[in-house]
């Protein structure tokens, strides 16, 4: 930890802005995203647009979201501007995601590898194909997971509703709905409001026929279930987020993805249950008697989700064993692991 106080961290992602962690550290305590590592190392943050030499020659290490750079010229320029950095300069890339887009022979991209320090592929499942990839050396560190902010918002069990939350917004995916369904418990699930900025506004229109109606997404999706049991929520702020999360008596997330899996985090953080697929990074680790082999495994994810709302003690059993697993992603501790492969 010593040397996170010491050293100036910079975290390049694609998000617009630049800031520094002391500006907003009055959500450092629930961010779970690639940001948290702003948070955790005390670092700044800017947009990966924004990076020159002069800022990373003044940095001790750089942390770059490869995910938000896609395009042939960008990754020709990052490349450039990794391999001609100050040789004290450590750059650690960060590989979110579910992966598919490093599968494409993208230009440059074994080159961008190779002149890293390390490189943090958060998706286990592709651990060993980057790695065929370049000399560096890839590991699954993670992101940085506010555990004990998150924790500080559960919900005692006995205040809990019975509501069944389904984690993906609900036009991805209809899986967790088809066993929410026979539970015969309120069934909750989020959606997103359309964006009308500028340069959105004729995908809208192509995709949803309507560019202005920012509700259209939860229109199609009470037209498709018409379902009075179902409330739609609009995508929520942190807070409010974790909030109704935490009312829940079981989470569903059956992802098709090979992924890193952070409503799961989020679940055993908050206290709740959840059922998810064996894609997900962390439900070997967090809740392996809650996993189901697949997003079309419905008998199965009904089998478990009566065992956990049947049984009261198997459920606090599942939910406790998550919380133990879950304290190797706090904060301190992926910063400390980071260090010792940084050496």
């Amino acid at each position: 930890m010593n040397n996170s106080v010491q050293k100036k961290v910079i975290v390049a992602g694609g998000n617009p802005g630049q800031w520094h962690a002391n500006d907003r550290s009055f959500e450092a305590h629930l961010v779970n995203g690639v940001e948290s590592w702003v948070f955790a190392l005390n670092a700044e943050y800017i947009c990966e647009k924004n990076l020159t030499p002069n800022i990373i020659a003044k940095a001790d290490l750089l942390i770059l979201n490869l995910n938000a750079i896609k395009e042939p010229e960008r990754l020709r320029h990052v490349y450039d501007l990794l391999n001609n950095r100050p040789s004290h300069v450590q750059v650690m890339l960060l590989l979110e995601g579910d992966m598919q887009w490093y599968l494409q022979p993208l230009p440059y991209l074994q080159q961008i590898f190779d002149a890293s320090t390390i490189v943090n592929c958060i998706n286990v499942h592709a651990e060993s194909f980057i790695q065929s990839m370049t000399k560096t050396s890839v590991h699954t560190l993670g992101i940085p997971y506010p555990v004990h902010g998150v924790r500080g918002l559960v919900k005692p069990r006995e205040q809990r509703s019975k509501t069944i939350h389904i984690c993906p917004f609900l036009r991805m995916r209809r899986s967790e709905y088809q066993v929410a369904k026979q539970l015969n418990r309120p069934i909750r699930g989020f959606e997103r409001r359309l964006s009308i900025k500028a340069s959105t506004l004729f995908t809208n229109l192509k995709q949803y026929g309507s560019m202005f109606n920012r509700d259209v997404n939860k229109q199609y999706m009470s037209s498709i279930l018409n379902d009075p049991s179902i409330d739609i929520i609009y995508e929520e702020g942190f807070e409010r987020y974790y909030s109704i999360v935490a009312d829940s008596a079981l989470m569903l997330n059956f992802d098709e993805r090979y992924t890193w899996g952070r409503h799961v985090l989020d679940a055993a953080a908050l206290d709740v249950p959840m059922i998810s697929t064996v894609n997900t990074g962390h439900a070997q680790k967090l809740f392996p008697e809650l996993m189901i082999d697949s997003p079309f495994a419905i008998d199965q994810a009904l089998d478990k989700a009566q065992k956990v709302l049947g049984d009261e003690a198997f459920a606090k059993q599942v939910s406790d064993y998550a919380w133990e697993q879950l304290q190797e992603y706090a904060p301190e501790k992926i910063v400390e692991r980071m260090w010792k492969l940084l050496e």
